[in-house]
């Protein structure tokens, strides 16, 4: 009934001294929100373990949702069940650093909008996707693209900024945004997340609440410019 602290000694563990990945943004200009971000909170990138090929992998450790708002911090600008009301739907979605593209896929449908996705399996759960080599054994995961909307292709080097695909919402996501993280192997699934770092993007704040006709209420206190940072 007392907690009482208690050390335990397991077994060795390996700690890298290398420091996080700097990378450019994948998404660009304002109103964007990130969401289920590292590393305050556990939450549903975080808590969630895989379990491929019979190995524990950790893939979307620091995963980011990048949704966007329109002018007036709303998620949407019409009709909940459409995706076009998502002022992030067709967005470009760009390279993050100069790479390789390793996998591509562009044959999953979009999930409507507002509709929880059911019978996927795990390598359809990212949706229409890509993952590109960055460098130094990393890797670069984009999930729910705009199905059709993916312009490069398998073993394609890219240039760091050039637009790649569009922001959509296909696999299993029930409301337009993409999925972004960064990871020590080619596949998504079966790979473990690593940190990285922003070149610079912007804080307007911190959504604190949620107004009636879903407009969000941002704190702007920690508001300014951030350089070679994760978000969170």
């Amino acid at each position: 009934p007392i907690p009482v602290a208690t050390n335990y000694e397991f077994a060795p563990v390996k700690v890298t001294r290398r420091q996080a990945t700097v990378i450019h943004p994948p998404v660009y200009g304002p109103g964007w929100i990130i969401g289920n971000g590292c590393c305050a909170n556990l939450n549903a990138h975080r808590s969630v373990v895989w379990p491929v090929n019979g190995k524990i992998h950790v893939a979307e450790r620091f995963a980011i949702d990048f949704s966007q708002l329109n002018a007036a911090d709303r998620y949407l600008e019409g009709p909940a069940d459409q995706l076009t009301s998502s002022p992030a739907y067709g967005a470009d979605v760009h390279a993050v650093a100069d790479g390789t593209v390793v996998s591509v896929r562009d044959d999953i449908p979009e999930t409507p909008a507002g509709v929880a996705p059911h019978g996927l399996t795990l390598e359809e759960g990212g949706g229409d996707q890509i993952t590109l080599a960055i460098g130094h054994g990393r890797y670069a995961f984009y999930g729910h693209l705009q199905h059709g909307s993916i312009s490069v292709h398998k073993g394609q080097r890219v240039k760091v900024g050039q637009t790649i695909a569009r922001l959509g919402n296909s696999g299993n996501s029930n409301a337009v945004h993409l999925h972004f993280h960064v990871m020590n192997g080619p596949l998504w699934a079966a790979s473990n997340g690593v940190p990285y770092r922003f070149t610079e993007f912007d804080v307007v704040g911190k959504v604190v609440g949620e107004r009636p006709e879903s407009e969000l209420v941002i704190d702007p206190t920690d508001h300014g410019s951030r350089h070679d940072e994760l978000p969170l």
